[in-house]
């Protein structure tokens, strides 16, 4: 089954956001809100706070505390991300990359992980290599892939060890000159 663009969720891509949950969780990347107000988020949200656009957009994005809702995840991440925030900018990325509540759409989502990348979002690196290495979404850019790579393994003693910073910790030094 694939996901369907108006909000509603397949079993499947339930098994695959509760994965990605458990996994960020598992990274060290337990996200700030779960001792939040979810209404009090929705309101700071409708509002303009960047920061409750953001966890509120990836909430729902990964179906913690509310149902998943990629639509509702697509618009409030999408009005973040326009104000620069990098964690934002890659869980958008990951909705253009996987086709989660839009079109799926390999370039759009190659250029939301950069910036990100370029926030210092130091996962979005990894994402952000791996297009750039393997040629997804544009060209093969080894040179970038290596500055994606080298943003992730620069901050691997401040995360916890996970499949990703050991990725770029091992991409670095095989390739770095």
């Amino acid at each position: 089954m694939t996901q369907a663009n108006n909000g509603l969720i397949t079993r499947r891509s339930s098994r695959l956001a509760t994965s990605a949950l458990r996994a960020a969780s598992a990274r060290g990347l337990a996200l700030r809100w779960v001792e939040m107000n979810i209404e009090e988020l929705k309101i700071k949200s409708e509002r303009g706070s960047t920061v409750a656009q953001g966890i509120l957009g990836a909430m729902y994005l990964h179906g913690y505390e509310v149902e998943i809702n990629y639509e509702e995840a697509f618009r409030l991440l999408t009005l973040s991300a326009e104000k620069g925030a990098a964690r934002s900018l890659w869980n958008l990325g990951t909705m253009y990359e996987k086709g989660l509540g839009t079109k799926q759409d390999l370039s759009r989502a190659r250029e939301l992980y950069r910036r990100a990348t370029e926030r210092g979002e130091a996962l979005a690196g990894v994402y952000f290599a791996r297009m750039y290495v393997n040629g997804i979404g544009g060209p093969v850019d080894n040179e970038s892939a290596l500055r994606g790579y080298k943003l992730a393994a620069n901050q691997a003693s401040q995360m916890e060890p996970c499949e990703e910073i050991s990725e770029a910790l091992q991409y670095v030094k095989e390739n770095e000159k």
